[in-house]
């Protein structure tokens, strides 16, 4: 009854989660076939875990534990070391070798699939800060580009004054001439 409950509570949870509503088949068969096949699901989840955990622990071989399940002692393992231990030592890794089991396979995919999400998402913030940085070197080309026009400008400018004031000065210096009195000698 307990598994009953527990695939009920699960296949509400996965109606919430699939916006599936339970109003449209809570009473009737409709109800007690998916209880019947979420009831299904749970034991074969339940499988694979209890599966997974003994290929895992499958993987752990060590004098150890092959001294207890074959019930033949560490000491006379290790006092013919010659030949059981070497035997032990050498199928161990024969059988690590083999990945029977494929965890170690799937292992290191896995460490090489997240290498490469790492890799791809270092790569991805490269190319947004190198956009970021492009955008700010065109805002920097811009200002530069709007300073040089005006240091232009002034440049322009000072010269049109320094031409005013050398054409003011042949004025001032002709109409000086004429009106001042010379009073030095000239000889």
């Amino acid at each position: 009854m307990e598994r009953n409950f527990k695939a009920e509570e699960k296949l509400h949870n996965y109606l919430n989660e699939f916006n599936l509503s339970e109003n449209d088949f809570s009473k009737g068969n409709l109800y007690h076939q998916l209880l019947d096949i979420e009831s299904f699901f749970q034991e074969v989840t339940k499988n694979q875990f209890h599966y997974y955990k003994l290929l895992k622990e499958s993987k752990k071989l060590n004098v150890n534990k092959i001294s207890k399940k074959t019930n033949i002692s560490r000491s006379s393992i290790y006092s013919n070391s010659n030949v059981l231990l070497y035997y032990i030592n050498k199928r161990i890794d024969q059988i690590n070798d083999s990945d029977i089991t494929m965890l170690d396979s799937l292992n290191k995919q896995n460490n090489r699939i997240s290498l490469l999400e790492n890799i791809n998402n270092e790569l991805k913030q490269q190319v947004v800060d190198t956009y970021e940085l492009k955008l700010y070197v065109s805002e920097l080309e811009q200002d530069v580009r709007s300073q040089y026009e005006r240091n232009q400008n002034y440049i322009d400018e000072i010269n049109n004054l320094k031409e005013q004031m050398k054409t003011l000065k042949i004025k001032l210096k002709k109409y000086t001439n004429d009106k001042v009195i010379n009073l030095r000698n000239e000889d």
